[in-house]
């Protein structure tokens, strides 16, 4: 055998050591390093060739100890390249944006009884364990309670990563008898628009702790009913939903709730009408036999008796008015009838003008309907402001024949039909509370969303305001305790921060306006009642700040607009005397009068001026201005005919070091107004090429730099709106939706200092929130989701900066629709 001959050795590149640190080092290191290597492969093929050409072992040995050398050379090259930076290494990657959740977890009153905190649309009891509750919220998700027998349940949240916490219903299957099979319907079902996508169901098989989405043939359409049926049916699911994107509807699965269809019916008059679907519920005497209710054309109620495959209507007995476009149709089953071998149905209707028409029972198999009449004063008094298409409930209790019904005001009603023919009626609520309970005495809140019997007999009361519990339900003077007081689903329609005192205020849906009686309080104090709108504050004083409210309807105010201004000291003490005009809590707020009624509603804005606090835009569809902390209004902007959206603005900003207060954008539709230092009027610079603009933010620091963001685009203008770039770069693709929509809300520009060249731009979306350090790029922006929020509707937001008008600064805080208030400080540090 002739040995391989190794190949000739290359020449060796250099000339002496190199020295680290001058200039070419890492060129000719970089160089020598590639030689090196080369070498060191050859030399390793070599002396592989020789061993499996049985070369001898000591030519083997010779080219393992050159082998040696040369990774050595190698090694020692990489060391001297480390020691001249001549490696690139990446740069570590930002750390996390943490914002700290502030609540409301609840809201009390100034006895400290719960009032409220966010609206609650769906319970789920686990058959013979009183102790677990899962809630449906909604904007906030999915809710788990596994103490839910004690005053105070340790309430979680379940589904704030999943793609919405846009929730309609929620129930636990009992054909698994570990109670450990939850399902849960998406869809918006608040009282103040949209809250999310309907992405289909949320599906979890270990009680609640991991979920998943499935049921996409549902998308786009708004689950309020879940029913998962009972042994031996184990695994069919149904639900009922209304339209949103997609068409509404009975749909049935048969898999447990991973696929859905529409029924179909074995044959051709086995299957529904067309129209959205009300309510399901199955006959607990008669597994498999259910009843479900259907609008449409043809609406009315329906009875299966092979788990939902094929229907038939069975409406006798049922006004025919009734049945002529109702609004919504609730159903529930009581008791079971043993004579009859059904149970007791009960039916209550809403009719086209939204308030309750009809009430009606009926014997489950026999189905055939008896009037009930309605309670003291109606329908009118249960829905006199005819919302009763999303506020009414009504169930049995499971033991007497009593029906418990409410509405959108009224409290509860229970209904005593040993008598069918002449029912007792009883407000449950006008008896109020004892003494010792966490809610007032009068009544829970308004707005009934839905009406559970837990495994302890106890009726639970899903409201806009959260979930009671009605310990005695069988009694004259109920015992209503609030058992949602850790659930954070506040609907903040607008966000506040008082930098004075560190503490946030909230204009909420349905909750009124409320604030922290200190920094890091979950457990607000409210201090209005009825729907909080607008608000934000004045700074400019050292040792008392001015709070702006708006407030809409009920509540403690005595009309259906209100605009408020209160005082506040340094220790966050609300002052019933000073130097300016106060609204007590239980008085009416300051009017600012001339203003227009068209803009006397819960979407009027404030924006207090960056850099005067004491001057404040105010804006419906018009625009106002006050310089003087409100004693005097003038009309800033009449809105001109054929534009649609309301009025968005922004007030003060620097310029070289300078404050600038004149300085004011006002964008309506899509057109957009500036005044410049020095000027008294408005006036449009240029034209703006985008759509109807949804926010404004400006650069404190350099007044002409400011964003505009529309549904689908953000624009940039850096020379005070006399020409835009659209700088919406990826994110359009970034905050869609599952079901493909962009819809940016809101948007705050953020530098640290006039010098800084790093301007933030953050823009709050159905999906969360979004930033981008390159703007300046136009289209080449670049934008990712930021924070750790839950995947919830950025409802409001706004950044105070550091300014010598205020005390403090750099804080900003975002009001997520149904997940509550949350705050950055420090923000530039952390943005």
């Amino acid at each position: 055998m002739t040995s391989p001959q190794p190949p000739p050795p290359p020449p060796r590149p250099g000339g002496g050591p190199p020295v680290p640190g001058q200039p070419g080092d890492c060129t000719r290191l970089r160089a020598l390093m590639l030689t090196l290597q080369n070498e060191l492969r050859q030399d390793i093929a070599f002396l592989n060739q020789l061993r499996n050409n049985h070369g001898s072992a000591t030519e083997i040995a010779q080219w393992q100890e050159t082998v040696s050398l040369k990774s050595g050379e190698v090694q020692s090259t990489r060391n001297e390249m480390e020691a001249a930076g001549c490696f690139e290494t990446p740069p570590h990657p930002p750390p996390p944006v943490v914002f700290t959740e502030m609540g409301p977890a609840t809201i009390v009153d100034g006895t400290g009884k719960i009032v409220g905190n966010g609206a609650v649309v769906d319970v789920a009891v686990q058959p013979g364990n009183a102790r677990v509750l899962f809630a449906a919220s909604a904007g906030g998700g999915v809710w788990r309670a596994t103490d839910a027998a004690s005053m105070v349940p340790a309430w979680e949240p379940r589904t704030d990563a999943l793609p919405s916490t846009a929730m309609g219903a929620v129930a636990i299957a009992p054909g698994d008898s570990t109670g450990r099979t939850v399902l849960a319907g998406t869809g918006s079902f608040s009282s103040w628009g949209p809250t999310g996508p309907a992405v289909g169901m949320y599906k979890s098989t270990d009680g609640g702790d991991t979920w998943r989405v499935t049921a996409h043939a549902l998308r786009g359409r708004l689950i309020r009913t879940v029913l998962p049926l009972a042994p031996p049916n184990g695994s069919v699911v149904l639900v009922a939903a209304r339209t949103d994107s997609a068409g509404g509807g009975i749909f049935r699965s048969t898999d447990g709730g991973e696929t859905f269809g529409p029924i179909r019916g074995t044959t051709p008059r086995g299957r529904l009408p067309a129209g959205d679907g009300y309510a399901l519920v199955e006959d607990p005497a008669a597994p498999g036999r259910l009843y479900c209710a259907v609008g449409g054309s043809r609406a009315g109620v329906f009875r299966s008796d092979n788990a939902g495959q094929d229907w038939k209507r069975v409406t006798v007995g049922i006004t025919a008015t009734d049945l002529t476009g109702p609004a919504w149709i609730r159903l529930a089953v009581g008791r079971p009838a043993p004579k009859f071998a059904g149970s007791i149905l009960y039916a209550g209707i809403v009719g086209s003008n939204s308030q309750l028409s009809g009430l009606y029972t009926a014997i489950s198999g026999r189905d055939s309907w008896t009037s009930i009449s309605l309670p003291p004063g109606g329908g009118a008094a249960l829905h006199p402001n005819q919302m009763g298409n999303v506020k009414f409930a009504i169930a049995a209790h499971p033991r007497a024949p009593w029906l418990y019904i409410a509405g959108e005001v009224g409290g509860l009603w229970r209904a005593d039909l040993s008598s069918a023919a002449a029912p007792q009626w009883t407000a449950l609520t006008a008896a109020g509370s004892p003494p010792a309970a966490n809610v007032p005495a009068s009544a829970p809140h308004a707005d009934c969303q839905a009406l559970v019997f837990d495994a302890g007999q106890n009726l639970l009361m899903a409201t806009d305001g959260g979930i009671y519990r009605v310990t005695s339900p069988d009694q004259a003077t109920p015992t209503w305790q609030h058992i949602g007081e850790t659930m954070h689903v506040n609907e903040p329609l607008s966000v506040s921060y008082d930098t004075l005192t560190s503490v946030a205020m909230n204009g909420s849906a349905d909750n009124g306006v409320e604030y922290q009686p200190s920094p890091g309080m979950l457990r607000w104090q409210q201090l209005d009642g009825g729907d909080g709108g607008g608000s934000d504050v004045d700074n400019s004083a050292a040792d008392y700040s001015l709070r702006y409210y708006i407030t809409f309807g009920g509540g403690l105010t005595t009309s259906t607009f209100s605009v408020h201004r209160v005082k506040f000291d340094a220790a966050n003490q609300l002052l019933e005397s000073g130097t300016v005009t106060l609204a007590a809590p239980a008085t009416p707020g300051m009017p600012l009068t001339g203003i227009a009624p068209a803009d006397q509603t819960v979407n009027a804005l404030f924006a207090v001026n960056a850099v005067a606090a004491d001057r404040l835009l105010l804006a419906g569809s018009n625009v106002y201005e006050t310089t003087d902390g409100g004693a005097t209004v003038t009309t800033l902007l009449a809105r001109p005919a054929g534009l649609a959206g309301a009025a968005r603005m922004a007030g003060g900003g620097r310029q070289d070091g300078t404050d600038q207060p004149d300085v004011v954008y006002c964008a309506v539709g899509n057109r957009v107004w500036r005044r410049q230092p020095g000027e008294s009027a408005l006036s449009e610079p240029g034209t703006y090429p985008g759509g109807t603009a949804l926010d404004v933010g400006v650069d404190v620091h350099d007044w002409r730099r400011a964003v505009i963001v529309e549904g689908t685009r953000v624009w940039r203008t850096t020379q005070a709106g006399g020409s835009w770039t659209e700088c919406t770069g990826n994110l359009a693709t970034l905050a869609a939706d599952p079901l493909g929509a962009v819809n940016l809300q809101n948007v705050v520009i953020i530098r640290a200092a006039s010098a800084s060249l790093r301007e933030v731009v953050l823009v709050g979306a159905y999906t969360g929130l979004y930033r981008t350090v390159t703007a300046a790029d136009g289209p080449a922006a670049v934008w990712e989701r930021i924070g750790n929020l839950p995947h919830a509707i950025v409802q409001s937001m706004r950044y105070r900066p550091v300014h010598a008008s205020h005390t403090g600064g750099d804080v900003l805080v975002v009001g997520m629709q149904g997940r509550g208030t949350w705050v950055l400080t420090d923000a530039s540090l952390h943005v």
